[in-house]
């Protein structure tokens, strides 16, 4: 087995998924990792997969002690991957085993103490996750842990994502398997205290849409700020939910394998076949975004122009922004100035927004500011409608109509001041 910089061993893998799941969350993983050249373990925590489903005991620090075990057996020291509850494992496990663990990445963890906020019940993914995950621990209702793997997993999800989760709904109805899942998801907090017993290399992944914490970066970067200063680092995943590595598995191979060769002072080819960094991950995302809603746009500005062009656009925006809210917080990332490809599919995309405008009959600065007003329109309704900021018992979309009916009139107006007198649109006209 080759030694590499620090005598640890960076060839092995283990990884450890979360409640309620099985080994089977690592499968797009495994190939990419093993096609890297690693050696790698994906595990079934006790009560879950193939193993036993029913244990005395189901706290961090007794699945900490498996996983150690697992790496003596396999001849360790070992990289431990874990996601959720394992993640927070895997923090004990390194501090409990520091000869044993040569590096942690803890996706999505569950390391500190939970502490639930009123306050973030206002962001809507919180408050729908924290509805779903307490009918689970008090009922042990299969329906809400279904719903919550649908909130907690936004899009992109794989081809296979039906079919896994009538995998993961078979293996919970097998007997003791969601007691398992209750007794882990109820199971005492007992890592945060470790934290800062930890001294190998620890990157923390979190998604900007998941749903267990009112703000992730914060609980990320908390996280972070507790452990021993220059081990650990936080990365954000742009769209990413609770399960990064089903979402993206290439991106969270590529920052895994980063974060090693960052450590011992190498770069390793087969981690720039994955992505160079999460910059040009957030470029690729964002880049597919923005052509993904400028398809979306054109087929639905086809035929139209003036008014009819603008209501279609911007009703077709908010539909598409509000079923795909991981691709819609991509596609609003800047380009820079000096990346041309990028450049030229966000100005294909703004440039549906003029050829709509054109059939008011604006002049050039004109033109202008009412695409500035539309995007702004657009933008600002719905991210506030993602957040339920409307609480008032009237259907948005109504507020919406009425909103883009305005800015309508507005631009008819303001056309009429240099040409023929045109009398204000009202809801529901033509051009």
């Amino acid at each position: 087995m080759r030694q590499i910089g620090l005598d640890q061993v960076l060839d092995r893998v283990v990884l450890a998924h979360g409640i309620g799941q099985s080994r089977d969350a690592y499968r797009f993983m495994v190939p990419e990792l093993v096609a890297a050249g690693y050696r790698v373990a994906a595990v079934d925590l006790r009560g879950s997969g193939e193993s036993t489903a029913t244990w005395p005991s189901y706290i961090r620090t007794d699945i900490a002690g498996d996983l150690i075990a697992l790496i003596e057996y396999l001849g360790g020291p070992a990289v431990l991957v874990g996601h959720s509850i394992s993640g927070s494992a895997a923090t004990i496990a390194a501090a409990k085993a520091p000869t044993l663990v040569s590096a942690v990445v803890e996706l999505a963890p569950f390391t500190r103490k939970v502490e639930y906020s009123l306050s973030a019940l206002g962001v809507s993914r919180y408050r729908k996750g924290a509805t779903a995950i307490s009918a689970v621990a008090m009922l042990g209702s299969h329906k809400q842990w279904r719903k919550y793997l649908e909130i907690a997993t936004p899009e992109p999800r794989p081809a296979d994502w039906a079919a896994s989760l009538e995998r993961t709904d078979a293996m919970l109805h097998e007997p003791g398997r969601m007691k398992a899942l209750q007794k882990q998801m109820n199971s005492a907090a007992d890592a945060g205290a470790q934290l800062g017993n930890v001294h190998c290399p620890v990157l923390v992944v979190m998604g900007t849409l998941d749903p267990d914490w009112g703000d992730p970066k914060a609980e990320g970067e908390a996280i972070v700020a507790a452990l021993p200063e220059g081990v650990g680092r936080l990365e954000m995943l742009p769209g990413a939910g609770h399960y990064p590595q089903v979402q993206f598995p290439s991106a969270v191979v590529g920052l895994t394998m980063g974060l090693l060769a960052e450590r011992v002072g190498v770069r390793t080819p087969s981690l720039y076949k994955h992505v160079d960094s999460l910059d040009a991950l957030q470029r690729g995302v964002g880049l597919q975004a923005v052509r993904d809603i400028g398809a979306v746009l054109t087929r639905a500005a086809v035929g139209r122009s003036g008014p009819d062009a603008v209501r279609a656009i911007a009703e077709t925006y908010r539909k598409w922004a509000l079923d795909h809210p991981g691709r819609y917080a991509a596609s609003v990332r800047a380009p820079r100035p000096e990346d041309e490809e990028y450049q030229s599919v966000a100005y294909e995309s703004v440039q549906i927004l003029f050829d709509a405008v054109a059939g008011f009959g604006l002049t050039d600065e004109r033109a202008i500011d009412a695409v500035r007003a539309l995007r702004t329109v657009i933008h600002g309704f719905v991210g506030l409608e993602s957040d339920d900021a409307f609480q008032i018992e009237r259907d948005p979309a109504d507020s919406y109509r009425f909103v883009v009916d305005t800015l309508i009139n507005g631009m008819r107006a303001e056309a009429a001041i240099g040409g023929p007198d045109t009398a204000p649109l009202h809801a529901g006209e033509g051009s």
